[in-house]
């Protein structure tokens, strides 16, 4: 048996009125994240997503 890992790789958020989508990776190889709520809809990929190892988990910002 190998040991291999399974990571999740699709999370979403949504509640009244916020919609947030993020995949680790897409068919380009790249991140995606898209938002939308009360700021109206934008759409990030590849460098515009940052990502930090923390003591609680991942987190993910956007530029």
């Amino acid at each position: 048996m190998s040991n291999l890992s399974i990571q999740p790789n699709l999370f979403q958020i949504r509640g009244r009125g916020l919609r947030v989508t993020y995949s680790t990776s897409s068919i380009s190889g790249e991140p995606l994240l898209s938002y939308r709520g009360l700021l109206g809809e934008r759409q990030f990929r590849g460098a515009e997503i940052g990502r930090e190892e923390t003591n609680i988990g991942t987190l993910i910002t956007v530029r």
